[in-house]
């Protein structure tokens, strides 16, 4: 009887090899981290040669730069992509994806970033996941399923990704795909904004203290969440602020609060932040009425949204 000691040098073979992939990897992590890029794709082309499936996908983040890099290769980023995908690895799956929605026609896209991101959410990439998921709330590439791309969304939260759990968050204030979930959703807000520094959670935390929505009421609470996201520059934060402090009945109403988070708000682009000024200086809230500032925020407020009333060729 033939021993079956004589595969063992084939074993012992493939552990070597796959040491020496795991160690070119790594080399390859350290030298992008020390921002060597030429040298990092050596050390991953080397380990992905090799089938090391994590470092054919970073093999293909690294070639896919600005086109001003002179280690800048979309080609061979795609067939990087690919192959980590086709050895297991998710992330490669997921930039494959990316690469097909930057570098494809419009039209074609969809039919071929779709399989990817499939292939990736089977293998518990939560990007994937995520994008997938809401190519279904969308009916982008695939049949509209509100149900099944909420579950996907769901998925990518429960995966790790913090920006997916915002976004499922959303779904459950939002009832898309399903019941309304609002203390769940206060729960990932707040989550988002404490734990994520996101400053949309901590708008949306400020939400539904303000509403009520999913636990207590609370003004104050709201008003501070508001600011924290004001502060990170999320413009629209800034203009529920001035909202908050123009409510009379909220009891905290400011007339030159109002005005100076309004213009903080129009200033980084929100167009009723910049309505709300217009107002302050039109009725003289905090302000003297002036009615050149008033006129010179409504035609901020017509530049970024032409909906407002008094959007005319005049303004």
């Amino acid at each position: 009887m033939k021993s079956a000691l004589w595969y063992l040098p084939l074993i012992l073979l493939a552990c070597s090899a796959c040491e020496k992939a795991d160690t070119l990897f790594e080399k390859g992590k350290a030298a992008y981290d020390f921002d060597d890029r030429a040298k990092a794709i050596g050390f991953y082309d080397q380990a992905c040669q090799l089938n090391h499936a994590e470092a054919c996908a970073e093999l293909g983040y690294a070639y896919y730069g600005d086109e001003d890099v002179a280690t800048t290769d979309f080609t061979k980023s795609l067939a990087s992509f690919e192959k980590a995908c086709g050895l297991g690895a998710g992330s490669g799956c997921t930039g494959a994806a990316g690469w097909w929605s930057l570098q494809s026609d419009d039209d074609l896209k969809l039919n071929l970033i779709i399989p990817f991101l499939e292939r990736g959410c089977e293998l518990n990439d939560a990007l994937s996941c995520d994008d997938l998921g809401h190519n279904y709330i969308d009916g982008a590439g695939v049949e509209a399923d509100a149900a099944h791309g909420r579950e996907l969304v769901e998925k990518a939260c429960s995966l790790g990704d913090e920006n997916s759990c915002y976004r499922y968050g959303l779904l459950l204030r939002d009832a898309v795909g399903g019941w309304v979930d609002y203390e769940k959703a206060r729960e990932l807000f707040y989550t988002a904004c404490h734990e994520h520094d996101l400053r949309d959670g901590c708008n949306d935390y400020g939400e539904m203290l303000l509403t009520g929505d999913g636990g207590e009421t609370d003004y104050e609470g709201a008003i501070s969440y508001f600011k924290m996201a004001c502060e990170a520059e999320l413009n629209y934060a800034c203009t529920n602020v001035a909202i908050v402090y123009a409510d009379e009945t909220l009891g905290m109403s400011d007339d030159v609060l109002v005005v100076d988070y309004a213009i903080k708000g129009c200033d980084l682009g929100d167009a009723k932040g910049c309505d709300v000024a217009s107002q302050g200086f039109e009725l003289g809230l905090g302000r003297d009425v002036d009615q050149a500032e008033m006129q010179a925020y409504r035609q901020k407020a017509c530049a970024i949204d032409a909906g407002y009333s008094y959007c005319t060729s005049d303004n």
